[in-house]
């Protein structure tokens, strides 16, 4: 119970203190707290503009840049078996006639060779004009 009041005495002597001072009553957790999550939030906003830097290096190719969707990421990551193509490929993950947004991603790859690994591009309808 001492404790409570002690705590309780030191707060209510804080108070009259910012009072006198003229500064709104906060305690330091509170702010601390606030600058905590208002940190996160800018780094991640950061983050997104870099990452939306990385993928209009696709828009070089005019097929990406003409094409209906754009390049917003990367899906997944698919290990090519024997016998398969680019066509069979993006048929099979992205629909028929894609090839072009997997030859982007990937450095303009014609040819592929079992066991290896094909970085699926995350597609998005652009938005008209």
């Amino acid at each position: 119970m001492a404790r409570i009041e002690q705590s309780n005495a030191e707060k209510q002597q804080k108070t009259e203190e910012k009072k006198a001072n003229n500064q709104p009553a906060t305690d330091n957790k509170t702010t601390e707290r606030a600058v905590e999550k208002v940190v996160p939030r800018l780094e991640r906003k950061s983050e997104t503009k870099s990452a939306d830097l990385d993928y209009k290096q696709y828009e070089k190719d005019a097929r990406v840049r003409t094409g209906a969707y754009k390049i917003v990421g990367i899906d997944r990551v698919v290990t090519v078996n024997k016998g398969q193509t680019l066509y069979s490929l993006s048929r099979s993950t992205l629909g028929p006639g894609m090839e072009c947004y997997i030859e982007a991603v990937n450095g303009n790859v014609k040819e592929l060779k079992a066991g290896e690994k094909i970085k699926i591009p995350k597609l998005e309808l652009k938005k008209h004009k």
